[in-house]
């Protein structure tokens, strides 16, 4: 009797596993229909904008403000201090960030 039991449970489980499973799904794919549906609206409009390039410098100086600990005796080339380096310069010519000691 256990064993029948036991195959029962099983069965059960497996069938409320692959019903879960089915109903997330069709509940997934109904959210990819409706941001395509968006999508195609937007792209209308899209075309008398100019688009602007998610990896470009931003419009107006970004100031990040960092705390951290450095070393008495820094190993950066001559003229660098963690202030002022390759990477801040980099930063401030390319993405117009600007990083602050606090």
């Amino acid at each position: 009797m256990t064993k029948l039991l036991k195959k029962l449970s099983a069965i059960a489980l497996l069938a409320i596993l692959v019903f879960s499973i089915t109903a997330c799904k069709s509940e997934d794919n109904d959210k990819v229909g409706d941001d395509v549906s968006k999508d195609n609206g937007s792209q209308n409009t899209s075309d008398t904008t100019e688009t602007k390039d998610p990896f470009g410098a931003y419009e107006n100086e970004v100031v990040v403000s960092m705390g951290r600990q450095t070393l008495q005796n820094p190993k950066l080339p001559e003229g660098d201090t963690y202030e002022d380096n390759a990477y801040t310069r980099w930063l401030k010519d390319e993405l117009n960030i600007k990083i602050v000691d606090e």
